[in-house]
């Protein structure tokens, strides 16, 4: 392992080639050295640089000696709060089951001094919160094709009985290739047999992107998932957050009708008036965005 083991000095850590137009969004990192509750891991990963978060959690960039790539290493302490425990197994149980292009791919498991650590892959390109916060609005026809795939790894999930519950522009990275990977797996629940680390559906989710059936701890149900995106789209058109009802901006005016539709029918206030599954909802919009 060396005298440093895989803890060598982390360096700046910043991703701007091959990124598109959004290189002011990339991931820049500054350096943090590892403290003591870094658990010791296998030399096959080199630590480069921690990621901000604001849970318990710790998440690094890191180099796979063995791969020859570089991976996510998400690392749950021990000490962890129970809810940020049962969310840390729920997301590594449903990412080594679930692979789709569009969704952010959990390549292993292992434990290291009691901590629970995920090996994930890398997304260069930021999140999407990112994205508007550098650029504010984005241009109608990469939100376009963001809302498409978007619909594509919701309808994956939707068939699996699986509802996402978080939905929203930080979870929606981008890679180098400007496509989008949907990421946290950490609150979503099967629909079938929803298993909530808080034992409940009140409150679980980010406000402000939640279906009003969410926020009141409603049954469960992939129109969840659909309102929460049409929230996100329309940030990501007008580049305000969904801080208020009464938000201010408007969508761009030469956002086609086609669209607009499409984001008001995912805003129905009504689930029954947003379509069941994410599947539905693609045929759709696949059929609208060529007619």
């Amino acid at each position: 392992m060396g005298a440093d083991g895989p803890w060598d000095r982390p360096r700046t850590f910043s991703t701007t080639e091959g990124c598109g137009d959004h290189r002011t969004a990339r991931i820049t990192v500054n350096a943090i050295e590892p403290t003591a509750s870094v658990p010791h891991l296998p030399d096959r990963w080199h630590l480069l640089a921690e990621l901000p978060t604001g849970h318990q959690t710790q998440v690094w960039v890191a180099e796979d000696r063995q791969l020859g790539e570089q991976v996510v290493l998400k690392i749950f302490p021990p000490w962890a709060d129970p809810r940020v425990r049962a969310r840390a197994i729920t997301e590594v149980r449903l990412g080594l089951l679930l692979q789709h292009p569009h969704l952010v791919q959990l390549h292993e498991v292992l434990e290291a001094e009691e901590h629970l650590v995920a090996v994930m892959e890398f997304v260069p390109g930021g999140d999407l919160a990112r994205v508007v916060a550098f650029e504010d609005a984005q241009p109608i026809t990469r939100v376009v094709e963001w809302l498409g795939q978007t619909l594509d790894v919701l309808s994956f999930l939707h068939e699996q009985h699986v509802i996402h519950r978080d939905v929203k522009p930080s979870n929606l990275l981008l890679t180098n290739a400007g496509e989008i990977k949907l990421a946290d797996l950490g609150l979503a629940g099967n629909l079938d047999r929803l298993d909530d680390p808080d034992g409940g559906t009140v409150g679980v989710g980010t406000p402000g992107y939640m279906a009003p059936e969410h926020a009141a701890g409603g049954d469960p149900a992939p129109a969840w998932d659909l309102f929460s995106l049409g929230v996100t789209v329309r940030q990501l058109l007008t580049g305000e957050r969904p801080i208020a009802e009464d938000a201010t901006r408007q969508l761009p005016a030469d956002c086609p009708l086609w669209l607009r539709q499409f984001i008001e029918r995912l805003l129905a206030p009504e689930p029954m008036d947003r379509w069941p599954t994410a599947r539905e909802a693609l045929a759709v919009f696949e059929a609208q965005r060529t007619a």
